[in-house]
């Protein structure tokens, strides 16, 4: 008797092809990754339908190209009636999780058919009260409040645990190592299956920092020429005044005051929080081999070879 497969995604956001090993990156220390790239089939010329977050998260959950499935931008919800894969498994006996950062509308709720929902999102409350009408906090924002951990920022006026705070945290109570924890629990308790799992992890989204920024020495990351590069005159204005901006506010709380204005230190400084997060997201693999597993981002980020001030999507 033939028996449905267990189905595991594992997604990262804006992370590059070149951070892995397995795409010949020779100094990232991610051995998890690095196990599961030397057992699985690498594909090399695969790419994102879009390179805006909310637009690719579309097609990857439906298939569709973005004209298609209707979101087209950042924060938009994708509609009802544009169906994702559990929703087509409903007839086949599939348990079905999904873990992490949605950006597809509501990110608290459970919904589109899945038994489980595991949020780790309070960044899109505007999105939760348009789709729902009420605020729920996620999952992740609850399991910090167990912990006796107090809020530092506010969300469509309610208090919530910022990015920049929830990165700042030990690894144990890390947001990548609740979604590991979750997942991990997930196939535990659904391994003879068949199930279909989403563990959706942040990093190495902004904000550049976490437990492991003194995983690497600073001096020993190679960086392109044009890294933090000076914007030219000849850029377009708009893309100027877009550049100092960005550059202000990610400077600020990252790099010293001194060496904030000054090449050889802006170069040092910034390399920690850049390298420092790429094993995060590793953490808790050990049982997927319980499944037929898919890795991948949800679309990459030039960041690493422009200037600081110029990166985009």
């Amino acid at each position: 008797m033939k028996t449905n497969p267990n189905l595991l995604f594992l997604f990262t956001d804006q992370q590059r092809a070149d951070t892995l090993q397995a795409y010949g990156n020779d100094k990232i220390r991610t051995p998890h990754l690095n196990r599961l790239g030397e057992q699985s089939a690498v594909f090399r010329n695969t790419y994102v339908t879009q390179p805006v977050c909310t637009p690719s998260r579309g097609t990857i959950m439906t298939g569709l190209y973005p004209h298609h499935h209707g979101c087209t931008a950042n924060n938009d919800i994708l509609g009802a009636d544009k169906l994702i894969l559990p929703e087509h498994l409903r007839e086949a006996d599939y348990r079905s999780g999904y873990i992490g950062k949605w950006h597809l509308g509501n990110e608290t709720i459970k919904q589109r058919g899945f038994d489980e929902w595991i949020s780790v999102e309070d960044y899109y409350l505007a999105e939760t009260l348009a789709s729902s009408g009420r605020t729920v906090y996620s999952d992740y924002h609850r399991y910090l409040q167990e912990q006796g951990l107090e809020t530092d920022a506010a969300s469509n006026g309610f208090p919530v645990y910022s990015r920049e705070f929830a990165c700042a945290l030990p690894e144990h109570l890390s947001k990548p190592a609740f979604i590991a924890d979750q997942a991990c629990r997930f196939i535990r308790e659904h391994r003879d299956g068949p199930f279909v799992l989403y563990a959706n992890f942040l990093e190495p989204h902004p904000p550049y920092n976490s437990a492991y920024d003194d995983l690497y020495d600073p001096q020993e990351i190679e960086l392109p020429p044009r890294f933090l590069a000076e914007v030219g005159e000849n850029m377009v204005l708009r893309r100027r005044i877009q550049a100092f901006g960005r550059f202000d506010r990610r400077l600020e709380g990252i790099i010293p005051d001194e060496l904030a204005h000054d090449d050889a230190g802006r170069r040092s400084c910034w390399r920690t929080p850049l390298s420092g997060r790429m094993t995060s997201s590793s953490n808790g693999y050990s049982i997927a081999s319980t499944a037929k597993s898919a890795i991948s981002t949800q679309h990459a980020r030039r960041f690493a070879n422009r200037s600081a001030s110029t990166c985009g999507r």
